[in-house]
């Protein structure tokens, strides 16, 4: 079931239990099924492999052209997690970047400090500089009150800014 081999991922991320032949058993199984998993499932695996620095292309390219196609059902957490993974792996696949960045922008106000600075830093990771995207993450990030935001999360900020070159002019 996908959200098993979701879970089981996520838990051997979380444990940081690292079995390549199994974690590949795993990503290959769910790659065939990829249109049962829910997005929350999608990021779930998506993030665990990548947070055991696993990358398995069947896996990201499928979960990849998932998480586009059905953007609009994500959840904040899901974008930024799914992000934060590309970011972690280096997977650069700018179809599935489009689709997700369009909806991290509509849905810019409803993300936690911490998920705005993983988008950005996950968008840094990849070098991928969508202008557009990053204006409207600017200014939600200027928008919201200094105190919200902890030393990582401005420190994430700030260094995926020296990375893509950007300075925000409001």
């Amino acid at each position: 079931q996908p959200q098993n081999m979701s879970n089981l991922v996520w838990a051997c991320a979380t444990l940081m239990y690292k079995d390549e032949a199994a974690m590949q058993k795993v990503a290959t199984a769910a790659s065939l099924r990829v249109a049962e998993f829910g997005t929350q499932e999608l990021s779930n695996l998506t993030w665990g492999l990548a947070t055991l620095a696993l990358y398995f292309e069947d896996w990201f390219e499928a979960s990849g052209a998932e998480m586009a196609r059905r953007s609009r059902d994500c959840c904040p957490q899901d974008l930024s997690n799914t992000l934060w993974a590309y970011g972690t792996v280096v997977h650069k696949r700018n179809e599935h970047l489009r689709a997700i960045n369009w909806e991290v922008m509509r849905q810019i106000e409803w993300f936690s400090p911490q998920g705005l600075s993983n988008v950005i830093w996950g968008l840094s990771a990849i070098e991928y500089r969508d202008i557009k995207a990053l204006t409207c993450i600017s200014e939600e990030v200027m928008r919201r009150p200094l105190e919200l935001w902890t030393p990582p999360d401005i420190s994430r900020l700030l260094y995926s800014c020296a990375v893509l070159a950007w300075s925000h002019d409001g």
